[in-house]
């Protein structure tokens, strides 16, 4: 069973359980997070929202902003990341409104693709609290930490939310011709970075990267090998990273193979685990 989205009463668990889910949220305050939203959507039109705020909720439905919401779209459009508000220009309409309607801004988004849905939890602050983006590039395993704690605590919100799923009714916005224009929107953009990822690679080609302290002191990667290090600090696998370095799998097996023998490790945890204390902090999520 399922909601149409002009459907949505104070009974719907999107709107019923804003109180629960500000209790959730209260570690969040301690760093000036003061918004949170989950969404859950769904690639047959459906999605499920907590928020803990309640009145965003209703407004963001009442002025039909789910049809222009880049993340309400087709979850295939999506990939595992981080996206920061200030680079949705699509969505410039609803996010002003957020920011001098109900003080809801300088946000970021965390998503999480899957199989047939993609999860989205964005964290907000209020409109002039702009500093807090560097809080978040610096402390992404504080927010990953949370979508963890948030799944938890709100596991039985969640499983009633799925019982009762949004769905977006047919809209001018919702055209097979707008879907395909979508796609192909965020295809040519993706496109557009991995070229500009390539041309990076080649123009800050590294011949060797030597460990200069540490237990991992004097031991010398190639360059290739650091680049297939980088992408396992990010969670990449084989496929992944031999799409985003633009060769065979069969090459980064070679080459993690020849890391393993290099830093003494058994698995690309063990690997992961002992970069992360050699002075790669920054890739910790």
């Amino acid at each position: 069973m399922s909601v149409n989205q002009d459907s949505i009463t104070s009974r719907h668990p999107s709107l019923y359980y804003a109180d629960k889910i500000e209790e959730i949220c209260a570690p969040l305050r301690r760093f000036d997070i003061t918004y949170f939203r989950y969404i859950k959507n769904y690639s047959d039109n459906k999605h499920i929202t907590l928020c803990d705020n309640k009145e965003w909720t209703k407004n963001f439905y009442a002025k039909g902003y789910h049809h222009i919401s880049i993340l309400l779209k087709d979850p295939e459009l999506h990939k595992s990341g981080f996206i920061l508000w200030s680079a949705l220009q699509d969505a410039k309409t609803f996010l002003e409104d957020a920011e001098f309607g109900f003080n809801i801004g300088n946000g970021i988004t965390l998503v999480e693709k899957r199989d047939n849905y993609c999860e989205f939890y964005n964290f907000g602050s209020s409109a002039h609290n702009k500093q807090i983006i560097n809080f978040y590039l610096n402390n992404l395993d504080v927010l990953k930490r949370f979508t963890m704690y948030f799944k938890e605590k709100a596991r039985p919100y969640i499983e009633h939310a799925e019982k009762i799923p949004i769905k977006i009714s047919a809209h001018i916005g919702q055209t097979q011709t707008n879907k395909t224009f979508d796609r192909y929107h965020l295809e040519r953009l993706h496109k557009q970075t991995y070229n500009i990822k390539q041309k990076y690679l080649k123009e800050t080609k590294i011949n060797n990267y030597k460990f200069t302290a540490g237990e991992l002191k004097g031991i010398v990667l190639s360059g290739r090998e650091l680049d297939c290090v980088l992408h396992i600090l990010q969670g990449h696998n084989t496929k992944e990273t031999a799409d985003q370095l633009n060769i065979s799998p069969r090459t980064v097996e070679t080459h993690l193979s020849n890391i393993r023998e290099k830093l003494n490790c058994s698995s690309k945890t063990a690997i992961k685990q002992k970069l992360l204390n050699c002075g790669f902090e920054i890739y910790k999520h």
